[in-house]
């Protein structure tokens, strides 16, 4: 009776071929799941963001544009802050050196900045 059965090589030349094919594709796996990430995220921010402007202009009763007018920057920022979970001020400049993070901020006009519970940073102009 014979026994067939794989030689050394043939394992061996086969778990080299599955190596060389996984090392290919887990980059492009990895790469998507991230871009996934940032994308949900910037989703779920953008929505947040859009639900503070419906609600404060539903409480004042106008546009969102006419109420930022007819306060200071100070106010404009306590109102948007109020309306999030643990909102931080990064215009002290203590949100990102502790981290290491590099950012760059826009010239012309006031702005200020907040990091949210989850990460997000959002920068507001004000004064359009």
């Amino acid at each position: 009776m014979k026994n067939y059965a794989f030689t050394l090589a043939e394992v061996l030349i086969t778990l080299g071929i599955i190596g060389i094919v996984a090392a290919m594709t887990i980059p492009v796996i990895v790469q998507r799941y991230e871009a996934k990430v940032i994308y949900t995220s910037l989703n779920k921010s953008y929505s947040e963001l859009q639900n503070v402007v419906n609600i404060i202009s539903n409480e004042y009763g106008e546009d969102i544009l006419n109420i930022v007018n007819v306060l200071d920057n100070q106010q404009v920022k306590q109102l948007f802050m109020e309306y999030y979970d643990n909102p931080v001020d990064c215009n002290q400049g203590d949100c990102f050196t502790s981290q290491g993070i590099v950012y760059y901020t826009y010239t012309g006009g006031a702005r200020f900045l907040m990091k949210l519970l989850m990460g997000t940073i959002i920068s507001v102009k004000i004064n359009f």
